[in-house]
């Protein structure tokens, strides 16, 4: 049997090496925007699965892998998380058919790693983590490396992981273009590093206006703002609220998707960074679960405005669906790093306003890219804004001035939300 000593050993040397890098890792965006938390996503999965094996009483290693896998799934955070989760499960799956490791065993798990990694992802990308785990499942297939020691083997397939990780900007242009490789660069071979300070965030499930006879509940996934009622509606709503940049994970959207008051349920993550989490959760639910993704904060509000919990499922999916059709949303930080981006050459400290998700204006100037968002609202035959603050915002009668002098209707409201001056929807 594969000890469970060993596997703990291996898997928090494993959560050291992810935290020791976090922070660099968190600062791969390929947009120069203060909020990434790729490694904070990928810490906090691997420490799930770390604390799911301190628990751990497995006396065979198919019993030591099925633990393994549960936690994988439910930990998940984020999409990162969610594509290791699916690397972890698909070789825990191999290795709990076996009693021994070596390098033809050690070759089919990652080949199953990478395989269930390439399902996960609907349309899956080269340049990113996907590329890495398939590169090091190529390695560990050859002939010669089949042959070798395990831990040979392994250091074969870290080896082209790490030459793998290198190649990704000539693989994904935006990658190339903003001067960032992948954040599968997670210095792969490092298995003995020292561990790092820990943090670890503890999401809060709130129930809110549960209504006794909803024929449908919404989850709404309220990542990243600090104001949680502007995501609430009427009706059975159970809100999951982040913290800064963290993103829940499977385990607790799922719970959240089992504490809503109906069977039928829509989960409405405001990030594409919780998509796959929520998907995954959509799975695992035994309730009738649709997923309706969407790409930011405004993009959010709109679509739980538009919710209503006394319609049925489809009706409701619809109604979100043509609301999100009709939303433009753009977003105001200060660029993390020079970068240049879609266009748009932006310096360390300067305001930067992205556009549905592409960079649109940078200044040194916070009204002259709010300016330049306004007019093309306005330019684009819009009416009315929406405008969520921050602390580091103007006051609301500013604002509202501003959205004024374009001809626009304004509505200015309190969103909290870390790293963004100003979120803005407009339809």
């Amino acid at each position: 049997m594969v000890g469970l000593g060993t596997v703990r050993s291996l898997a928090s040397a494993g959560l050291d090496n992810v935290e020791r890098h976090r922070r660099r890792i968190n600062a791969l965006n390929v947009y120069p925007v203060p909020d990434g938390d790729t490694g904070t996503n990928l810490t906090l999965t691997m420490q799930g699965i770390v604390d799911e094996l301190e628990r751990s009483t497995a006396t065979t290693t198919a019993q030591l892998a099925a633990d393994v896998q549960r936690a994988a799934t439910m930990e998940a955070k984020g999409n990162s998380g969610v594509i290791l989760s699916t690397i972890v499960r698909g070789m825990a799956r191999v290795l709990g058919e076996n009693d021994h490791v070596d390098g033809e065993i050690l070759a089919h798990a990652m080949r199953a790693g990478a395989t269930s990694a390439y399902q996960a992802v609907k349309v899956p990308v080269e340049g990113t983590m996907l590329t890495v785990i398939r590169e090091m499942a190529e390695e560990a297939e050859l002939p010669d490396v089949r042959s070798l020691p395990v831990a040979d083997a392994l250091a074969r397939a870290l080896a082209r992981g790490e030459d793998a990780v290198e190649r990704t900007p000539e693989m994904l242009d935006k990658l190339r273009e903003s001067g960032v490789v992948d954040a599968a660069r997670v210095e792969i071979g490092d298995m003995h590093s020292q561990a790092a300070e820990r943090e670890r965030w503890l999401a809060q499930l709130h129930a809110a206006a549960r209504a006794p006879h909803a024929a449908t509940a919404l989850v709404a996934v309220a990542q990243g703002t600090g104001n949680r009622d502007i995501l609430r509606s009427e009706g059975a709503t159970v809100v999951i609220e982040g913290g800064q940049t963290m993103n829940p994970s499977v385990g607790q959207i799922l719970e959240a998707v089992t504490a809503a008051n109906a069977e039928h349920v829509i989960v409405l993550p405001n990030n594409p960074n919780v998509r796959l989490a929520a998907e995954n959760a959509a799975r695992e639910s035994t309730k009738d679960v649709r997923v309706v993704p969407t790409a930011s904060v405004p993009e959010g509000v709109a679509a739980a405005f538009a919710f209503d919990s006394s319609a049925d499922v489809d009706a409701n999916e619809t109604a979100i669906g043509e609301a999100l059709e009709t939303v433009v949303a753009a977003e105001v930080t200060r660029a993390s790093r020079d970068a240049s981006v879609d266009g748009i050459s932006v310096t360390e400290g300067q305001y930067l306003a992205i556009l549905d998700g592409a960079a649109f204006a940078a200044s040194d100037d916070l009204w002259a890219v709010v300016d330049a968002l306004l007019q093309r609202f306005a330019d684009d035959g819009l009416t009315l804004v929406h405008v969520f603050r921050s602390d580091s915002a103007p006051d609301e009668d500013e604002l509202a001035a501003r959205v004024g002098e374009h001809g626009l209707e304004a509505a200015v409201l309190w969103g909290g939300q870390p790293h963004y001056p100003l979120l803005l929807s407009a339809e």
